[in-house]
């Protein structure tokens, strides 16, 4: 099942990146970076889930990195929508990044990772989502955020609704559904022009 789910978190992905990449809008470009990369990231996942027998954690290293790198560009993306200069936040971000990645490799944990992701999602996509939903009337960002959060306690209280749909299919299912949210929250926000 987390080989399905990967697949369609990546293929979803994937066609919302080429949707904005024809808009040919230099203001998505931190957007399109966020889907190629989540693109990426569950691609590699697939194949790490894949070949699990093979190649064990090693084999879900790339997909880590490319998490690390997708959670930045969401960032950027978020701080560019929200007008907030990203040029002061992006080495911060990128430590930030770092310091999980190389804590996740090191003690090859997947946790490490996953606060990275936590702390670029659930924290400063709430606060951003708030401030665009208070200026610009654009929830969508605030409820891609509200959407994942769910799988903050999925996968930390391992609840798992069934063998085939286990804490980690549970959990990809919100993230897939927040995909949509991210999406449309770039094509609608007309205030920043998209």
């Amino acid at each position: 099942m987390a080989i399905l789910w990967d697949g369609l978190i990546s293929l979803t992905a994937l066609l919302f990146y080429f949707q904005l990449r024809k808009k040919n809008d230099t203001n998505l470009n931190n957007f399109k970076r966020f889907f190629i990369w989540m693109s990426i990231s569950t691609f590699l996942g697939l194949l790490g889930h894949l070949f699990f027998k093979y190649f064990g954690y090693f084999g879900k290293f790339p997909s880590w990195i490319c998490i690390s790198i997708t959670a930045y560009y969401f960032c950027i993306s978020i701080l560019e929508i929200n007008q907030i200069d990203a040029k002061k936040w992006k080495s911060g971000l990128l430590l930030k990044g770092i310091i999980g990645l190389i804590l996740s490799l090191t003690f090859t944990k997947f946790s490490f990772v996953a606060i990275d992701s936590v702390v670029s999602y659930m924290v400063l996509g709430t606060l951003l989502g708030v401030k665009l939903l208070r200026e610009q009337k654009n929830a969508l960002l605030w409820l891609g955020t509200i959407c994942i959060l769910p799988t903050l306690f999925i996968f930390g209280l391992k609840i798992n609704l069934n063998r085939y749909f286990n804490k980690d299919d549970f959990s990809h299912l919100f993230i897939w559904i927040s995909l949509f949210f991210y999406y449309f929250c770039a094509t609608k926000n007309r205030k920043y022009d998209i």
